[in-house]
């Protein structure tokens, strides 16, 4: 079974050549994968061996013109924290390196990784009114999974996508007690980024 360990969307646009020399820099065949989460944008992955002995792919893909897909697949068990952290550091440099812009990193480290919807502008209707809050959650603990973090993510992280989701006209409606709970943990600083 493949676990994937780390994904880095990036966008930007590169040269063949460029393709190229990243796929030479991280050590991967020209061979897409047939399986697992990337396959379908797959154009080339390589085998590695982490420093615990599980086996990992490391798999380069290409969506739309610009976007470019970058995942750390383990066989048979999840990758240790320090092999995701040591991948993170390389293809963040890679991404730097080539002239990309980090869309969105899973799991996210730092504020930067976390994918943000743009600001809906002032069109959006802020009255509330005919919003529901269908959401079971009450409880600032509750709400990480629905935000796709585990409660353990960093601070910074769970800001970011909580003033995302503060920012959505549905948050109007939420519970009284999980909107103060929200406004606590953001240190008062409301829906701004």
């Amino acid at each position: 079974m493949l676990w994937p360990a780390l994904q880095l969307h990036a966008d930007g646009e590169l040269a063949a050549e460029q393709v190229q020399q990243m796929i030479d820099t991280l050590g991967l065949d020209r061979v897409p994968l047939t399986e697992g989460p990337s396959a379908a944008m797959s154009i080339a992955h390589g085998f590695r061996a982490g420093d615990d002995g599980i086996r990992l792919i490391l798999d380069l893909g290409h969506r739309a013109e610009v976007g470019w897909l970058f995942t750390l697949l383990s066989e048979g068990e999840p990758a240790a924290t320090e092999t995701v952290e040591e991948y993170r550091a390389l293809l963040r440099a890679l991404v730097d390196r080539f002239g990309l812009h980090i869309i969105s990193v899973d799991p996210a480290a730092t504020a930067d990784e976390v994918f943000v919807m743009p600001d809906p502008g002032p069109d959006v209707d802020e009255s509330g009114i005919g919003y529901s809050w269908d959401l079971p959650y009450d409880e600032l603990d509750h709400i990480w999974a629905h935000l796709d973090l585990l409660p353990d993510a960093p601070d910074e992280v769970k800001a970011v996508k909580l003033r995302e989701l503060t920012r959505t006209p549905v948050w109007r409606v939420a519970p009284e007690r999980l909107r103060g709970q929200v406004e606590e943990f953001l240190g008062g600083a409301g829906p701004a980024r």
